[in-house]
């Protein structure tokens, strides 16, 4: 949740190159780390976008542009933005816990503390500076096209 993201941001190196889009859906009551967290980005230069993004090509874009999607969520309904993102080329760092590693591996999974999320986002950029890139998990398994049948097969619900 929020305070995972913000122990996150406040224990990542400051020498990092990042941009964080914290993007989605805003509701009136709001966990009062999400104020710390947009100072925290502000503060160190790396905010990108914040906030809802209405346009579902804006959107698409804005994810084709990123590198990783990270998630520190407690609760997901079937993680769709971070498979969206990684279907978009995205390289997930998500919690062992969920239906992530059962999409995803455990490789790029992390225990329930924020703390190995910054190890793998520091090997991710190593990586990156070495020029060895990290290619996202295929999630074309997932698509509609391959799922259309089955999905079509399980709600046939006619009696013919």
């Amino acid at each position: 949740g929020p305070r995972q993201l913000l122990h996150f941001i406040e224990s990542a190196p400051r020498d990092f190159e990042l941009t964080f889009h914290v993007v989605g859906q805003q509701f009136r009551q709001q966990p009062k780390e999400f104020a710390q967290i947009y100072s925290l980005l502000r503060e160190r230069g790396w905010l990108g976008k914040w906030g809802f993004i209405e346009d579902p090509s804006k959107y698409q874009n804005l994810l084709a542009d990123c590198h990783v999607v990270l998630s520190t969520a407690l609760h997901d309904f079937q993680g769709l933005a971070v498979l969206q993102a990684v279907a978009a080329g995205c390289v997930p760092i998500v919690p062992r816990r969920l239906a992530y590693p059962e999409w995803f591996g455990e490789d790029g999974c992390y225990p329930d503390d924020a703390q190995p999320g910054i190890a793998l986002l520091s090997q991710y950029y190593w990586r990156v500076a070495q020029q060895q890139t990290l290619p996202p998990p295929d999630v074309l398994n997932l698509s509609w096209q391959n799922m259309r049948s089955q999905y079509k097969t399980a709600l046939d619900l006619s009696d013919d």
